[in-house]
């Protein structure tokens, strides 16, 4: 498969995801990528791709390219709790972009004065498929500039896990979060399961 370029989905500051002041885009919990600390009131799509995810809340969004590489794109931080003030959606979910396509249109002012940040991570969650060869940061961005090059991992064939007998516990929870498990506590919840022989489920009311 050929590289995928994408390009800078917002104007702004581009820095490195590091310097996103929260842990969970920090450390890549969610996957690796480039931020972007924008300067103007929309988001456009950084490739041609499909709508995987829009939440309620329009906040966040995540891309699917053709050739699998799963985007997603965070406008500010714990922006979430705006309820959805501030946001306006042009796109839904199954929709066919192209790069450059009006996504997300958002009131800077508002998030500025509301959010507790609004730089904007931009994140490749299959890093297990897709890695980052180049990015663009410590400069300014204007919509268009390209910003990552990504490319497939060739697969790695592997055996099937082992089965094991023994013991099945099930225990069921419900996580009172006024918002869900949202990225945050998703990413740290993920990450704890990699300490475990275990399986996971998730399942939404």
């Amino acid at each position: 498969m050929a590289p995928i370029i994408l390009s800078a989905p917002m104007q702004g500051w581009a820095l490195p995801v590091s310097q996103v002041p929260d842990a969970v885009f920090a450390e890549a919990m969610l996957g690796d990528g480039v931020a972007i600390d924008p300067t103007g009131d929309g988001l456009y799509a950084p490739c041609d791709a499909t709508v995987l995810t829009l939440l309620d809340t329009n906040h966040a969004i995540t891309l699917r390219t053709r050739d699998g590489a799963e985007i997603l794109i965070h406008i500010g931080l714990d922006t979430v709790a705006l309820g959805g003030r501030g946001f306006t959606p042009r796109v839904a979910v199954g929709d066919t972009v192209a790069s450059g396509d009006l996504l997300i249109g958002f009131d800077l002012d508002l998030l500025v004065r509301e959010a507790r940040a609004v730089v904007t991570p931009i994140i490749v969650i299959n890093p297990e498929r897709f890695t980052i060869t180049t990015r663009t940061t410590d400069q300014r961005v204007e919509i268009g500039t390209p910003l990552m090059t990504i490319l497939p991992i060739a697969p790695v064939g592997r055996q099937p896990a082992a089965q094991t007998a023994g013991e099945v516990r099930t225990r069921t929870f419900a996580v009172p979060l006024p918002h869900g498990i949202h990225a945050r506590p998703a990413a740290r919840l993920g990450e704890l399961a990699k300490t475990f022989a275990s399986s996971i489920r998730d399942r939404m009311p």
